[in-house]
């Protein structure tokens, strides 16, 4: 298929080639020549000589790949590869209707596209950025373009594979429309899915909702309307991730930052996050609005944010015997036994200063964050909050508390690798208060047969 064929032809009979195997090749060879010599930063290309983000992007089905400096086709095309191509077809054709309405007149071929507007609503980041996965979805779902307008965060982040800076459709009179989760959410679905999937050129969409529910989330937007993209990426919070490694590469000043957080080491096996809230004294915004409940629960919190972190501490401690026994990491003479590594991230000084406390211990070795703690809902805090949450997706297994910040995390590391796992450091509170046994008690409080890995 030669390349112009992808915006010249009727997009139907390239949704009708890209139902066989050997046309899903020619679609996919076209798509990826169309993207030249041109070089994509990924968010995860720092680790381990570009192996990490190798295996994210393999995990993901991402159809192209770099060979002698261009870009080709992979050799086994799946479902997960049909999708992103889908996705990359409609971009190039600027919307799948070929046409908007009357609000870009003067253009010979208005566009179709759904542009990403940074939400507001005193949210953090990690919940803004599940606005930017509602997004994606919906572009991807309605056929549309996809861009983006967040200035803080392009300060971090550039296109991959969807160029969302083209300046098509800018003279274009947007529709604007929100979708949060809070408030009478359920009612605005239907009315941003009927503007998503109608004629107008240009829509502005604003939120924090996240992966939409199954019932909107059929991908007849780019041919493939009884699929629904989490069946294709069955872990929780895979397709969500995958979207944004799909969307964004990171530039060199956001992965400085990353090494910096990581202390300039490779990730161990662990990552941390206690997420400790306003409520505590000496809080970083110190209005008390944001209660934890690892904090504060009357029946299972820990009180005060050094009592939180040591507890974490010994979760760690016993998570690292069970899951990684300490394999000889030299034979012959001088054989020593390798260390569990972990990585801890907060947003509470006391907390940091717990950990960096703890004595020296044989068989473990907790480091804390090289970056500040921080509240994530200050643009200020933009581009470093990300870097935080890409150091912790740079680990296959995680611990985390509740909060949107480690679940972005998540979605970005663990939910994606075939070895990736998460547990829920609240839960294990939750199990030893159920078995009415003392806050003071820790032996077994961490035991991985307690919860499934989320």
């Amino acid at each position: 298929m030669p390349d112009e064929d992808l915006v010249r032809l009727p997009l139907q009979d390239i949704w009708e080639a890209a139902s066989s195997a050997p046309g899903l090749a020619k679609v996919a060879r076209a798509v990826c020549r169309r993207l030249g010599n041109r070089t994509f930063p990924a968010l995860l290309e720092a680790f381990g000589n570009g192996s990490l983000q190798e295996a994210t992007d393999r995990a993901c089905g991402f159809p192209c790949q770099v060979s002698s400096g261009m870009w080709e086709a992979v050799d086994n095309l799946t479902m997960k590869e049909r999708i992103w191509l889908g996705f990359m077809v409609v971009q190039l054709r600027n919307g799948s209707f070929g046409q908007g309405n009357g609000s870009c007149r003067r253009s010979p071929s208005p566009p179709r596209m759904l542009v990403h507007v940074r939400g507001a609503r005193g949210q953090g980041l990690g919940n803004l950025l599940q606005g930017l996965e509602q997004s994606l979805h919906v572009a991807m779902v309605s056929g549309r373009a996809f861009r983006m307008k967040w200035p803080k965060l392009e300060e971090g982040v550039q296109p991959r594979f969807l160029n969302w800076k083209d300046a098509e459709g800018e003279a274009c009179k947007p529709e604007k429309n929100e979708l949060w989760n809070f408030g009478k959410f359920q009612e605005a679905f239907r009315p941003t899915m009927t503007m998503a999937h109608s004629n107008i050129s240009v829509m502005h969409l604003t939120g924090n909702w996240g992966m939409l529910p199954r019932k909107w989330g059929n991908l007849s937007g780019i041919g493939l309307p009884d699929i629904d993209i989490r069946v294709i990426f069955p872990r929780n919070g895979q397709a969500a991730g995958c979207l944004l490694h799909f969307a964004m590469g990171a530039r060199d000043g956001l992965l400085k930052d990353v090494e910096r957080a990581l202390g300039g080491k490779e990730p161990g096996q662990f990552a941390l996050q206690l997420r400790t809230g306003d409520a505590v004294k000496h809080s970083i915004s110190g209005d008390g609005r944001d209660k934890r409940p690892v904090i504060v629960n009357k029946i299972w919190g820990l009180e005060t944010p050094s009592r939180a972190a040591n507890a974490m501490a010994e979760c760690f401690r016993q998570l690292c015997a069970h899951l990684f026994p300490r394999p000889l990491g030299l034979r012959g003479k001088g054989a020593r036994r390798m260390k569990c590594v972990g990585y801890f991230e907060t947003d509470n000084y006391e907390a940091r200063r717990a950990i960096q406390a703890l004595p020296m211990e044989p068989a473990t070795a907790l480091r804390a964050s090289g970056l500040d703690p921080k509240h994530s809902a200050g643009e200020t805090a933009t581009v470093i909050t990300l870097a935080s949450i890409l150091a912790m997706a740079a680990h296959d297994t995680l611990l985390k508390t509740s909060g949107s910040v480690a679940e972005l995390a998540r979605h970005l590391g663990p939910a994606i690798r075939p070895a990736g796992r998460s547990f829920s450091f609240e839960t294990f509170l939750k199990e030893r208060a159920r078995q009415n046994r003392s806050k003071a008690e820790v032996a077994g409080l961490c035991d991985p047969a307690l919860q499934t890995p989320i």
